[in-house]
Formats: C-alpha cells, structure tokens, sequence
C-alpha cells in the first residue's frame, strides 16, 4: 500500500464503505459501528484531494505531519486544509518548495501539541498571502464544484463523526446508520468529481 498515491486512499474509502453497507445489512446492528466504519469514507476521500495539492515527491513528508494528529481525523479541518491548498493553486500563489517544507514542520508541530490544523496557516503567515487576491472568481468556481458546505445536510452529518464511536455503546437505528452512510456516500461522489476536474486542470509548479 502507497501512502503517497491518491489512489490508495479512495480505495481505502471504498473499502471503509463497503464494509459500512455490509454491517447495515445485519438485521440486529449494533448500527454504531455502521457509523464508525462508514466514516472514514469521506475522512479518506477528503485526504485524496489534499495529497493531489501537494507534489508526489513531498507526500510522505507532508502525511507524517498532517495526517497523524486528532485534528486529522476531524472532516471539517481536512476540509479547511484542502480549502487552503486549492486556493493557494487556483489564485497562482501555489507553495514554493520552501513555504512547503515550513508549512509541513508546523503541521507536524501543531500535531504534537494537539492543536487545531487551521492554526498552521496563521502560523506561517499563509492567510495573509491568499488575502492579497482576488477572491470573487475563486467563489464563483467553488460554488460551481459543489463544496460540502453548500451540502448542508450531508456536511452536518459529517462533521459530527469522530473515532471515539468506536468506543461508543449509544444505540443507533438502522435509519440513523442508513442516512449517514448515505452521507458519506455523497461526500465520497463529490471528491471524486473534484479529483477528475483537479486532474484535467494541471497544478503548475512553482520553484523556491
């Protein structure tokens, strides 16, 4: 298994997914575990696009740091990273090799000290590059792909998941479970679409 490949993770997606659908199944539950499984569907999917953002060369690096800290597990800071990300490429002022690297070392940081991710872009002065540009354009195209929060109701199902289901032994209906893999199910449909457009529109590179 390739960490560093986008096509591992939507396969752990899937796999995390399908799994889900297979215990929904079961006439007898227990339905939370449905949840806990089902949602490292769009926790997967959602670290797909971010590794897309970042050069194939820095993957490793950039997961270490990134992906192993609580806020890692939380859908709607993996959003506000990729969110990040994808407006540093879309307004040109994708990351030099060397706002790379220091971006990375304070994600690893902040993941040692339990701190949110958003905290890292304040840290590196990264919002204050991105609010030198033109955002208007940029509104227009995330509206048109669809981001999760114009998905109220799939995107509020989502963000309430956390790892600590599965320590949970709240009762949950066949009905609860079934919305939220279905939830899920929409978030993985819309990162695949967003990976497709990201793939026709090349990230240009940009040196140190």
């Amino acid at each position: 298994m390739s960490l560093d490949k986008i096509e591992t993770w939507l396969e752990m997606a899937e796999a995390r997914l399908a799994t889900a659908r297979h215990l929904l199944d079961r006439p007898s539950g227990p339905y939370v575990d449905v949840i806990y499984l089902g949602g490292y569907g769009p926790e997967c999917a959602v670290k797909a696009l971010i590794l897309h953002m970042i050069p194939e060369k820095s993957r490793l690096e950039f997961i270490s740091a990134a992906f192993k800290s609580v806020s890692a597990h939380r859908v709607e800071e993996l959003w506000a990273l990729f969110k990040f990300l994808f407006r540093a490429w879309y307004l040109a002022t994708n990351l030099t090799e060397e706002q790379l690297r220091n971006f990375t070392a304070t994600l690893s940081l902040h993941a040692a000290a339990k701190r949110p991710i958003k905290e890292a872009f304040d840290d590196n002065n990264l919002n204050a590059l991105l609010a030198e540009k033109q955002w208007s354009d940029l509104a227009d195209l995330e509206r048109s792909l669809g981001v999760p929060e114009t998905n109220q109701e799939n995107y509020r199902d989502i963000v309430t998941w956390s790892t600590t289901l599965r320590y949970s032994s709240e009762e949950k209906t066949r009905e609860d479970a079934a919305s939220f893999v279905a939830s899920c199910e929409a978030i993985l449909a819309w990162a695949k679409r967003n990976l497709q457009w990201l793939q026709e529109h090349a990230i240009p590179t940009k040196s140190s």
